[in-house]
Formats: C-alpha cells, structure tokens, sequence
C-alpha cells in the first residue's frame, strides 16, 4: 500500500465466511495490494493489531489461537487497540446481574489472548459497552475499565477512562502517536462524564488540540464509530436483504416481505448507529472539518463487522471489527464510485 506505513505495519483480523460478499474491502487505488512486494520486515519499527467486535468470539478457538499466536510473536515494538463492542450484548454489568457469565466470558477470550504479549495494550468501548444507550451505560463502561486494568494489573488499559469522551493520547514511539476518543459518548444521551472537557462543543476543540500538538508525527485515530462504510451501517445490503430481511435474524427464516423499507430507511434516514442518521452525520463531518489541513492520518475504527480500507484524500480509514463474526460489505467497485 501507500509508502506511510512503510514503517508502521498495521493487522487488522478477520473471522467470517468464504462468500464473497464478506471479503474485505479496498479502495479502487488499492485494489491489488496482494501483488505489491511488502516492507522488508527489518524497516517495520512498530506493529499496530486492530481488533474490533468480538462478539461471540469465544465459540472459535481457531480465531482466539491465530490472535494468540500473532501476538505472542509480535515483540515489545507493537500495540494491540481493541476498537469496542468488547462485551455483547449489552456491556458488562454487576456480578449478580443474570447476564453477568456471558459478559465475562465475552471479555475474558480477549484478555487470556495477551498472556504473552510483550506490547502496549489497550482497550476501548463501542455502543454495546455503554449498554446500548441505556441508563446504566456510563456504570458498564466503569465496571470494564476496572474489570481489564485489574485482570491485566496495570492502568490506562483502557482508555478514555471512566466513561469520558477524550481525547486520550499514547505514544507508541517518537514518531508515532495514537489519539482515542470514546465515539459513543457523542451519542449517549443518558449519563456520561464531562470530565477534562465543557461541552461536545469543547469535544472537537480539544481534538483538534491534540492532532496540532502531534502534526509531526503519524497519527492513528482511533474511535469505535467509522466515518465511512460500505457495510450495513453504511446503507450497504445484499439483494437478499430487500426480499428476505429476517435472514438477519435466522438463517433459516426465507419469508419475502418488503425488505427494501428496512434497508432504504437505514440507506437514506438510519438509526442512531448508521451513518446516515443526522447525529452520526454530524459527528462525521466535525471529525472531517477537524482532520483538514493534516495530512496522513491514519483513522481506525470498529462498529461494521467486516474489514474495509478506504483512503480518502489524504486520510487512511480502516475498519477492523470483524473479530467475532461477519456481515456483509459492499465489494463491486462499480458500484462504490466515490471511493
């Protein structure tokens, strides 16, 4: 790819089908990476794991041993970033909630996998740790942070701590640096912390303050949320999806109904989660508007199950949430002429 990551090699892991239509997706200019001779391993002087959405990643152990073994074998030079939606369905709750050994157990593959990672780790949440929006999300979030600092024995694990917005800054080498914000905190509407910030207003200043610190070195933006998407979060749908849409649901279950409104109201109007939803959008183009003028950053991201890469002007997106199952992505580069 692009000569940026020449020095910084990035892995993002796959789990899914073989069907095309859940391959990862690469920009058009991008296309044939595979034939291109990759950086002799001796001029990599960091390695970066992105690892997003390991949901029900515990019922495949040939997914947990491939994470275990990369990383194992990756060195002190690296960093592994889980990118959110650590815990399904609904973030970790108390001890003696009736969902609490699913949420354990959920969080528990991910952590054994580190055993022998000499690197820099770090965690942090998506919407599903907030509890899905719901009034115990800011709760759930802490109950993680002190759940993976404790297990792991060491602070800032996970960041940003206690339910704040960020942005958080880690600096991997001289050159560079990773910034982590907490995406969903944009969208939360229940209790949440404001801690180190005014208002979602102060949010965006204070990013924009710490890539202008940083605008010397190679930046990876890390957020749950992508900014863009060919998946379903996107408005992305199979053909199946408009005809049959409760194979969302069950595998099983081919019953034509009108599918084509579920999917065009996620397409053109969406849920709080998709990025054509007016929320989302803003936050979309606040980011956009903030990254203008710095060149080369490299914005990472979870939230679709799938792999995509896409760079767009002068930014690297790359989504990696596709650690614990996989859903459909666009792949017909026809039909996605804006990338």
């Amino acid at each position: 790819m692009n000569s940026y990551f020449k020095s910084l090699i990035i892995l993002f892991v796959l789990f899914g089908t073989s069907c095309a239509s859940y391959k990862p997706f690469y920009s058009k200019s991008e296309y044939n990476w595979q034939d291109e001779i990759p950086a002799d391993s001796s001029e990599v002087i960091y390695s970066l794991f992105l690892i997003g959405d390991s949901k029900r990643a515990y019922t495949n152990d040939p997914l947990l041993s491939m994470m275990e073994s990369h990383l194992a074998g990756a060195g002190e030079q690296s960093a592994v970033v889980f990118l959110g939606d650590n815990v399904y369905p609904n973030g970790l709750p108390d001890s003696t909630h009736r969902s609490w050994d699913v949420a354990q157990k959920s969080l528990l593959v991910q952590l054994e996998i580190l055993q022998k990672f000499k690197g820099e780790i770090i965690f942090m949440p998506g919407n599903h740790d907030w509890a899905r929006g719901k009034n115990e999300g800011l709760q759930y979030v802490k109950n993680q942070r002190k759940f993976i600092e404790d297990y792991l024995d060491k602070d800032n694990v996970f960041l940003p701590g206690k339910g704040r917005a960020g942005p958080a800054e880690v600096h991997l080498t001289e050159d560079i640096v990773l910034i982590i914000i907490d995406s969903h905190w944009w969208f939360h509407e229940n209790e949440k912390s404001f801690a180190g910030i005014e208002d979602e207003a102060d949010f965006f200043v204070q990013i924009e303050d710490a890539i202008s610190r940083n605008r010397d070195k190679k930046i990876v933006f890390a957020a749950h949320n992508p900014l863009y998407s060919v998946g379903n979060h996107g408005g992305h749908f199979t053909a199946a999806d408009n005809l049959f849409p409760l194979l969302n649901v069950n595998r099983a279950l081919y019953i034509p109904l009108p599918g084509f409104i579920y999917t065009g109201y996620r397409k053109f109007l969406g849920y709080h989660q998709d990025l054509a939803h007016p929320q989302y959008k803003m936050l979309i183009e606040a980011l956009l508007e903030t990254f203008e003028g710095h060149s080369n950053i490299i914005y990472a991201a979870g939230h679709e199950h799938n792999l995509q890469y896409v760079k767009r002007d002068s930014i690297h997106h790359i989504i990696s949430g596709a650690a614990g199952s996989s859903t459909y992505v666009a792949h017909s580069l026809n039909r996605i002429s804006e990338f």
